[in-house]
């Protein structure tokens, strides 16, 4: 990696983060009322995902999950949930943007499925969690595959 690159350690990322500013939010497509937590699964159904693309300003490496190092490529962009990208927007070291918003927004993509027919799409499961979450999504998707012939594509973390 270039020397340009900024790196964490587990110690580091304790620290104090910076406020993402409203207007990124905004750019990325999430209202600021939409930051909640939901209650019952009714709740969650109701408010869209806190998901959002950016796209790396310069090279850097971090470690995710305390041992896996993930590195980020100057204008590639990247799907995340909204707290990775607060804990990586700005390097604590130098104040300069690491992360901004892409341009696109998640939103404009997501249709959650509600049980209507896939025949002959294509379902993205975009599953964030742990292990334990892979695992036990995948009878979901067994179920989708044996009821429609659809095509799945997953995407998790890459330590997964």
């Amino acid at each position: 990696m270039a020397n340009q690159g900024v790196e964490w350690t587990k110690e580091e990322a304790r620290r104090n983060l910076p406020p993402v500013s409203s207007f990124a939010i905004r750019q990325m497509g999430i209202k600021q009322n939409q930051i909640t937590y939901a209650n019952n699964i009714d709740e969650l159904r109701k408010s869209p995902p806190g998901i959002i693309i950016a796209e790396a300003t310069r090279d850097m490496s971090f470690i995710q999950n305390w041992f896996k190092k993930q590195k980020l490529l100057k204008r590639h962009k990247y799907v995340m949930g909204l707290g990775v990208f607060q804990q990586l927007h700005k390097s604590e070291k130098d104040g300069k943007k690491i992360l901004k918003p892409a341009g696109m927004k998640f939103i404009n993509s997501y249709k959650p499925y509600r049980g209507q027919d896939v025949e002959g799409k294509t379902v993205l499961v975009f599953r964030t969690g742990g292990i334990g979450d892979l695992l036990f999504i995948q009878p979901n998707l067994n179920y989708l595959k044996s009821k429609y012939d659809c095509y799945i594509k997953f995407a998790c973390g890459p330590q997964y």
